[in-house]
């Protein structure tokens, strides 16, 4: 079966790979900022980090724009659990910055995954509901 056009992808409903994307992605990202005197370490986990992060927008986007095997785009139960994983680390990680158990260049990567992540839910949801209606 083919796509009904070439922005839409018959793609298998799958929220582990979101949330493993994003749990790396996270995990860089607070090492980038782990000891910001140096550059030498820090370069390659901000490389590392801007790749998950790419990765984790591109599934999002992928799996916000998928149809199923009948050609239907409708909300499912993987839908559920990837705005749930993603709302679920930011909160995570705003509980985290609650304690304070982080230095002031880690409070401020939590603090922009957690945006990053509620941000990436809310686009989820806005892209899904617009590829269900195209339908």
């Amino acid at each position: 079966m083919t796509p009904a056009s070439n922005t839409e992808s018959m793609v298998d409903g799958r929220f582990a790979r979101t949330a493993v994307l994003a749990l790396v992605s996270s995990g860089f990202g607070s090492t980038v900022f782990e000891n910001v005197d140096d550059a030498l370490l820090s370069a390659p986990f901000f490389v590392l980090m801007t790749l998950a992060t790419a990765a984790l927008a591109h599934e999002v986007r992928t799996q916000a724009r998928r149809r199923g095997a009948d050609g239907a785009a409708r909300w499912e139960g993987t839908d559920t659990a990837i705005v749930g994983v993603l709302i679920g680390l930011a909160a995570v990680s705003s509980v985290a910055l609650a304690v304070r158990s982080f230095t002031a260049p880690e409070q401020s990567a939590g603090l922009g995954f957690a945006v990053l992540f509620v941000v990436l839910a809310g686009l989820f949801g806005w892209n899904r509901r617009a590829t269900s209606q195209e339908a």
